[in-house]
Order: C-alpha cells, then sequence, then structure tokens
C-alpha cells in the first residue's frame, strides 16, 4: 500500500505538471492565431474549447452546495459568449466552415456541453440536489458527470478536426 500511496502522489503531480504544460501550449497556440484572419474559425473554436475546459474544472463536486455558484455562472458565460461567437461565425462563414472535416460533429457536440452545463447551473440555482437521484449518473441532468460525460465528446470532437485549405 505504500508503494501505491507513493505512486498515486508522484503520479497526481506528473498529471497537474503536464496539464500546466498543455495549457501554456494552448494558449501560445491561441494567441498565434488570434491576429490571422485567415484562421480566425480556428482561433473562435480554440477558445471555446479553452473556454469549455476552464468550466469543466469547476465540475467536479459530490453535492450541489459544494459546486462554487458565483466562479460557475462566470465560467458558464465565458463559455457561451466563446461558443456563440464560433457558431455565428461558422454559419456567416459557410464557405470556410465546409473546409473543415467533421465540424458538425464539434458544433453539436459544443451545443449539448452547453445544455448540460446550464442544467447544472439550474440546479445550483433551484437548489436541487443530484446526489440521492437514481440511475448512471452520466445520463441525470444537470448532474455533474453528464457535464464532464458531454466535455469529453466534446474534445473527442475537437481532436477530430482537419482543417482543409
Amino acid at each position: 500500500m505504500a508503494a501505491f500511496a507513493a505512486f498515486d502522489k508522484a503520479n497526481k503531480t506528473l498529471d497537474e505538471r503536464v496539464t500546466a504544460l498543455n495549457e501554456e501550449v494552448g494558449q501560445r497556440h491561441l494567441a498565434r492565431l488570434k491576429d490571422r484572419p485567415e484562421h480566425r474559425l480556428e482561433y473562435l473554436l480554440e477558445v471555446s474549447v479553452s473556454d469549455a475546459k476552464c468550466l469543466v474544472k469547476l465540475v467536479d463536486v459530490e453535492n450541489i452546495a459544494k459546486l462554487d455558484g458565483p466562479a460557475y455562472e462566470a465560467a458558464l458565460d465565458a463559455y457561451q459568449k466563446s461558443y456563440t461567437a464560433f457558431d455565428d461565425y461558422a454559419t456567416a462563414h459557410r464557405d470556410e466552415a465546409s473546409k473543415v472535416v467533421s465540424l458538425s460533429f464539434f458544433r453539436h457536440s459544443a451545443e449539448e456541453y452547453l445544455k448540460a452545463a446550464k442544467e447544472l447551473m439550474r440546479r445550483k440555482r433551484d437548489n436541487r440536489d443530484f446526489s440521492h437521484e437514481r440511475g448512471l449518473p452520466e445520463h441525470i441532468d444537470g448532474h455533474p458527470a453528464q457535464v464532464i460525460r458531454v466535455f469529453n465528446e466534446l474534445i473527442d470532437h475537437s481532436n477530430g478536426l482537419t482543417f482543409r485549405d
């Protein structure tokens, strides 16, 4: 058990460091895309994914009382704005959007993530806990596990995008 505890501690430290490095790389990538009009769609998409990541970091709670309402609401608002900016741009620039392989899957996942995140916010606002509900948590509306599941689908679809020239 001591060896497992030592491994678990080392693994957590490594995971945190790798996550931090990945976020730094992502921010540098966004900075490079920001001022390049020919990559506007990719930039807006990446901002949306970045905001989705910020939002999902707040949902790992055991009960609704532990969800930081103001922080979650601010992160949800940021994600909604970046998703809307991306979606509006993609709609207005259909020719550019048509060059992105699997974009429709991403758009659907991004919309589903927004819906799931909003449902969790409604639960917080209405103080409706989820800890005593029956069924698989991933399928309970407004459950953090559902938000995480839909977020993972969003990331899978964003990783599958290919930008063609």
